[in-house]
This record gives structure tokens, C-alpha cells and sequence, in this order.
């Protein structure tokens, strides 16, 4: 979340793999035809997955191509329960998560959520549990590596009793050098209490270039593929404003399924609306957000405020959490401070990402995480 200057800112018992995915049940999305080249990315979806009575999951396990730019890992499950990653090992035998073993994994997942509204959980992976639907993408820092060989996936939940749905989504390499940009389409909807004539050509809407300078400096390249108008008072003006995220009974996700609802494709809806809670700009529905269309957290959303440069600004803040990036710094409930996990950040930098002021810049560190989102792709 980003507030305007001045203001407060806030499985399946047996595992699935993928040499017998279609045979076991599991679904791999995307995949190309036998003697074709890879496809850019690969989806494989475990359904009912179950959990023991401390909340763990089963293991799923998917083999890694080489040349993987990252592994997604989206939960979907029960509205009122928290979701996260328990473990998550790499083909080395590095677990990435690795929670403190004697944990109550239940337990600090509430406290996060719900006490501290922070939503981090303990261990080595940033991770921000969610209520619903809960996503993770790995790696999330330069220096860790996804190497090609079988992953592992633990989920953990705070209500064992409701089977979720595991999708993990495997997103090609892309070139890190730092001439290359990488694409990220984009919906945007213009959101109203009032009727708008015909979307205009996003080229007349003076954010749009200022948003696409922004995010060029991390390396993405904003491709606007729509312009629309989405006439409804009971989403143009939103009142409540809820920590650490969004739950799935918001406003913010009823407006997520009605834009997801408008438009086919995998492209990220940006919704730009008539106003939000007083000193706040703009939210995220993830960070990060899913690599899904159609899901209850899928967007981005901010106030039209000047229209302008401070909108441009603001959407560039909220689209970075989606696609990886933590505030530089953020204190919560608590007053425990919680840092970004990369090397080439600080506070009071002038960085995108500082919790508040006006900053713009991105670091090599941050344009790593940016493009490891796989609905980032290449040109």
C-alpha cells in the first residue's frame, strides 16, 4: 500500500509428478506438443490437496528445466484461512523456507496476520500469508538459485480441514543483462460511479507514459493492451482500508472478479478508481500478487488523484509489490522493523519502494525481482 504524501502508509495424499501429471490428475497447462521447443511458461495444478492435523501438506514435487527464471506458487482454499509455504527445497537439498522446527505453524501464522499485521511468517522466505489465496515466487533476491531438478513444495494452513488447490507455475529465463527490458501487459479499467464515453487511446492519458518511465528503469516495459470503463458506484468509491492485505471479502477482490470478468488473457488489470480511504493512494492485491487472471487477488488498484505524474507514480509502487518487491522498510504493530530482503536498498533513498515520499529510482537488486514475476515476459 502507498499512501499520498503527508499521510500514514500503511494436496493429494501421494505427490503429483510431473512425468505422470495427466495420469495422476494433475494438470499441466500450457505445454507444448511433443518435438516442439519448451514453452515460455509451464503450469501444473494439484487439486485437493490435504493436510495433516499441524497443517502441512503433503509434498509436491515438479522437475525444473533448465534455464527456469523462477517458480511461482499459488494456494486457493478457504476464505477464512490462512495459507503459506512450510517448505520449499530446491533440486541442491536447500530449504529455502526453513521454518525453526519446533514451530507452531498455526499459531505464527495468525500472530502475523492478525496481531502483528505484518503477515510475515518466521524463516529465510519473505512471505506474506494471506487469507484465501496465498503466492509466492522464487527466487526473490539475487544470490539464490532455482536449479534445474525436482523441486518441493510444502503448503501450510491455520484450518487442516479444507483441501486447497496448488497451482506452481515454472517461467522461462530471461537475459539479465542490462539492456534487456522485459514486457508486462496490462489492463487498464477506468473505474466510475458516473457513465464515461468510449475509453480513450492510452497514448491521451498523461500517466501512461510517466508510469512506463518509471517501471523502464527496472527493467519492464508497460504494454497497455486495453482501456476500459467499468461504470459501478459501490467500487468507484472504497471506504474501508484493511491490514496487512485485502481480505477476499473487499471491495478491492469483488472488483478484481468484475475486471477479470471483462477480459480474456493473462494480462495484469490496473484499476484506476474515484477515490479510496482519505491519505491513501493506491493498494496491491498481492506481494506478491498472482500469476493467474480471474482470482480474487488478481490487480492493482489506486486513485485517480491528479491523473498525472503522482497517479504514474503510485501505480508504479503498488505494480512493484505485485510483482515482488517489499517496502525498503516497514515498521509494524508491534514496532518490529521489517527490511526488504536485497543488499542495494535503503531508506530515505529516493527508491520506488520507501514506505512514503516521492522516490522513482529501482536498483539492479529490485529490476532482478521485477522480472522474475511470470507474467513479466520477454518482448
Amino acid at each position: 500500500m502507498l499512501a499520498v504524501p503527508g499521510a500514514r502508509a500503511g494436496v493429494i495424499a501421494a505427490a503429483c509428478w510431473l512425468a505422470i501429471a495427466l495420469a495422476s490428475g494433475c494438470r499441466a497447462r500450457s505445454g507444448g506438443a511433443d518435438g516442439a521447443e519448451d514453452p515460455p511458461t509451464r503450469r501444473f495444478s494439484f487439486s485437493r490437496i490435504t493436510f495433516d492435523p499441524r497443517g502441512v501438506s503433503p509434498p509436491l514435487r515438479v522437475r525444473v528445466p533448465p534455464r527456469t527464471r523462477s517458480l511461482a506458487v499459488v494456494v486457493e482454499g478457504d476464505p477464512g484461512a490462512l495459507y503459506g509455504l512450510a517448505a520449499l527445497e530446491t533440486a541442491d537439498g536447500v530449504d529455502h523456507v526453513a521454518m525453526p522446527p519446533d514451530l507452531h505453524l498455526g499459531a505464527a501464522m495468525r500472530a502475523a496476520y492478525f496481531e502483528d499485521r505484518s503477515g510475515e511468517m518466521p524463516g529465510a522466505l519473505r512471505q506474506s500469508v494471506r487469507l484465501g489465496l496465498f503466492t509466492g515466487i522464487f527466487p526473490d533476491r539475487p544470490g539464490v538459485a532455482l536449479p534445474a531438478g525436482e523441486v518441493t513444495v510444502r503448503v501450510a494452513t491455520t484450518d487442516p480441514s479444507h483441501p486447497v488447490r496448488v497451482d506452481l507455475v515454472l517461467a522461462e529465463l530471461l537475459d539479465d543483462n542490462d539492456g534487456e527490458v522485459a514486457a508486462l501487459p496490462v489492463n487498464l479499467f477506468l473505474v466510475s460511479a458516473a457513465p464515461a464515453p468510449a475509453p480513450p487511446d492510452p497514448r491521451a492519458l498523461p500517466f501512461v507514459a510517466r508510469l512506463r518511465s518509471i517501471l523502464a528503469g527496472g527493467g519492464v516495459d508497460l504494454r497497455v493492451e486495453r482501456v476500459l470503463a467499468l461504470t459501478d458506484a459501490s467500487l468507484a468509491t472504497m471506504t474501508e482500508l484493511s491490514e496487512p492485505q485485502e481480505p477476499p471479502t473487499s471491495a478491492s477482490s469483488r472488483l478484481a472478479l468484475a475486471g477479470g470478468a471483462r477480459v480474456d488473457g493473462d494480462a495484469l488489470d490496473l484499476f484506476v478508481v474515484d477515490s479510496l480511504p482519505a491519505g491513501v493512494g493506491g493498494w496491491t492485491l498481492g506481494t506478491p500478487g498472482p500469476p493467474l487472471p480471474d482470482t480474487i487477488y488478481s490487480g492493482v488498484i489506486a486513485a485517480r488523484l491528479d491523473g498525472g505524474d503522482e497517479l504514474a507514480r503510485v501505480l508504479a509502487h503498488e505494480i512493484g509489490h505485485y510483482l515482488g518487491l517489499w517496502h525498503v522498510q516497514h515498521t509494524s504493530r508491534s514496532g518490529a522493523l521489517h527490511a526488504d530482503p536485497l543488499a542495494d536498498t535503503a531508506p530515505g533513498t529516493g527508491n520506488l519502494m520507501d514506505e512514503e515520499g516521492r522516490g522513482t529510482h529501482l536498483t539492479r537488486d529490485q529490476r532482478f525481482v521485477l522480472t522474475r514475476h511470470p507474467l513479466v515476459r520477454l518482448p
